[in-house]
């Protein structure tokens, strides 16, 4: 059965894309047809994807839905528009800085235009010796832990069986201990970030999905009980602080980790915990998004498999913070 806009009508092509319908589209969006993209952003890369209308399951992307050329572009749009398929087009600039600006030359670290299949952060800042060029200034610096809680870190926590091979594996728990030892001594400011719910979780919504359906089912960091607390081996020392009302993924969403860090004038935050791919993943983007410069600790932080760990370290870490060594790390403190 075929695709279309709840409307029934042919979506219709404007200069930045293709939306159902037609009249959703700002009046001040130039209609321009796929075959004049060359000439109007010669230093761009078009992408076509198929988009679903509400209601209808996305169609899986082909390869012949991403276009490496403008004509392509065009046979795509003609293709998706024959078969009812709302298109939009995505321009990607022809070079988009990824790091640090003396890495420019790296073609490891920045989108190249082609036919060429991208295999950009690629891993490549992982023991980079420039990724660290800049020696954090311990007073500007906080590191930031992230759930370091016995349902994760301990035998007999709700959630420990499903993170303790990658803990296991990069041996993060003594690393983390060695790094928050190192960075007091050096006079970094150490934060440690828990997740905790009243029981009954009544702060969240009464039909939560995802992770926070795995937590609630599981019945896992409740305030006041073992299994939220902070694992012995990290307690917080003189001078720590503790960041206070943490109940979702991103650690900046719903504390005070942001007021604290601009009160005391933080510029670079370092990151650890639980979960790789989740908690430490939301706080390190909006960490990027909020101007701080993020340094992320790789063998720090655990996920529930392996796999998952592995590839947001390799994939989605280095567009959004030095990821470095818990070694790394230290060696630049002292």
């Amino acid at each position: 059965m075929p695709l279309s806009d709840s409307t029934g009508a042919e979506p219709s092509v404007g200069a930045v894309g293709v939306a159902p319908p037609p009249e959703a589209l700002p009046e001040a969006l130039p209609e321009a047809l796929p075959e004049a993209l060359p000439e109007a952003l010669p230093e761009a890369l078009p992408v076509v994807l198929p988009v679903a209308p509400p209601g209808v399951l996305p169609v899986e992307p082909s390869h012949a839905a991403r276009a490496s050329t403008a004509s392509s572009v065009a046979a795509n749009t003609d293709a998706a528009r024959a078969a009812a398929l709302p298109v939009l087009i995505i321009l990607i600039p022809h070079q988009l800085p990824c790091r640090h600006p003396k890495q420019r030359n790296d073609p490891g670290l920045w989108l190249s235009r082609g036919p060429k299949k991208f295999s950009g952060f690629d891993g490549a800042t992982q023991g980079d010796p420039m990724a660290l060029d800049t020696s954090p200034d311990p007073a500007t610096t906080a590191l930031v832990l992230i759930e370091y809680q016995n349902d994760f870190t301990s035998e007999g926590g709700v959630l420990h069986d499903a993170v303790a091979p990658v803990m296991r594996s990069t041996g993060m728990l003594e690393k983390t201990k060695n790094v928050a030892g190192a960075a007091r001594a050096a006079g970094v400011t150490v934060m440690h970030a828990p997740i905790t719910f009243a029981e009954g979780y009544r702060e969240i919504s009464s039909h939560p999905y995802g992770i926070l359906r795995g937590v609630v089912d599981g019945k896992a960091f409740v305030k006041g009980a073992w299994g939220a607390a902070i694992v012995d081996d990290l307690a917080p020392q003189t001078g720590d602080i503790v960041v206070e009302g943490k109940r979702g993924l991103d650690t900046f969403a719903s504390t005070n980790l942001d007021f604290i860090l601009r009160s005391k004038g933080i510029r670079t935050i370092a990151l650890g915990g639980f979960l790789t791919n989740c908690c430490v993943e939301s706080t390190m983007r909006s960490g990027y998004e909020n101007g701080y410069r993020v340094i992320t600790l790789s063998d720090c932080m655990a996920a529930t498999s392996i796999e998952a760990h592995d590839n947001a370290l390799r994939f989605d870490f280095p567009m959004f913070s030095v990821p470095v060594t818990a070694e790394e790390f230290v060696a630049v403190l002292r």
